[in-house]
């Protein structure tokens, strides 16, 4: 009989790395379901809480793939924690401009909620599912958008509208982002994550293992092992920084926060990313 080859479950093979999730995500679990979060006194506030908590669900989601070696959907998923990142950064921006632009960051949210129902009158006219209520809803709504949301429209753009609340892309956004090192997990990672996401000739590769003249099954297994341990690796890391990063940011809404132990989080992801400094992803 041949020998069956077994993998063991990937918190097992990575248990330090593993370490880190577990306790990010019990902290989390205290402070914002146990302990409770701040009241929404303004927009500034009320957009922080929606992060944090948008942040946490994403950041349990890529857990639960990365626990079934599914580093490659975790991927997809982290890159929409880059971009809140991103898109919390330009929030704050401008410590006197934060609260408009919270204001506006919502009223681009409307928008976008307005463009779906849109969406789905104009999907039911085109199968023949529409209702003559349905038709009078769409002919009032788009009325509306015009005068509500004017300070997105965009005649250039295949919609008609800005595909930001902001006007600037994710790779302007990291570019201009007053931490240097985002435009290098913009290119160096965020672009990978995108290859993911998009479906593209590369994503389809991801789990297969090339085969060289001389190679025995030990070595086949061992260097599949080593590509699927890089992806897990460099999701798990760069996602659990960029959640420390986002709740430092908006720690204000989170009454039992702990600016000490968001730091030794980001000590002890750097030191699983082989760097000695604090300062090595930040400046």
């Amino acid at each position: 009989m041949a020998e069956v080859i077994t993998v063991k479950p990937a918190p097992e093979r990575y248990p330090e790395y593993f370490a880190i999730i577990d306790n990010v995500i019990e902290k989390l679990i205290e402070w914002i379901h146990l302990r409770g979060m701040a009241p929404h006194r303004c927009a500034l506030a009320f957009v922080k809480t929606l992060i944090i908590v948008r942040a946490f669900n994403l950041y349990k989601s890529i857990n639960l793939l990365l626990r079934t070696d599914h580093w490659e959907d975790g991927a997809i998923i982290a890159r929409s924690l880059f971009e809140l990142l991103l898109n919390l950064e330009e929030i704050l921006r401008e410590e006197a401009a934060s609260e408009q632009r919270a204001r506006k960051y919502l009223r681009f949210s409307k928008l976008q909620e307005s463009l779906h129902i849109v969406n789905n009158i104009e999907y039911e006219i085109a199968t023949g599912q529409c209702s003559k209520e349905r038709v009078l809803l769409l002919k009032e709504l788009k009325e509306t958008m015009e005068t509500l949301f004017k300070e997105f429209r965009n005649k250039k753009r295949r919609t008609g509208w800005e595909n930001t609340w902001c006007g600037e892309s994710i790779y302007k956004l990291a570019s201009t982002s007053t931490n240097p090192m985002r435009i290098h997990h913009y290119k160096i990672i965020y672009s990978l994550f995108s290859e993911l996401s998009h479906s593209s000739p590369y994503s389809t590769m991801t789990a297969w293992t090339e085969m060289k003249s001389g190679d025995n099954v030990d070595s086949i297994i061992q260097r599949g092992e080593d590509i699927q341990k890089k992806g897990l690796v460099n999701v798990l890391l760069l996602s659990t920084f960029w959640l420390m990063e986002i709740l430092l940011l908006a720690s204000s809404q989170i009454p039992s926060y702990d600016g000490k132990w968001n730091l030794e989080m980001l000590r002890r992801i750097y030191k699983a990313m082989g760097l000695k400094h604090l300062n090595k992803l930040r400046s």
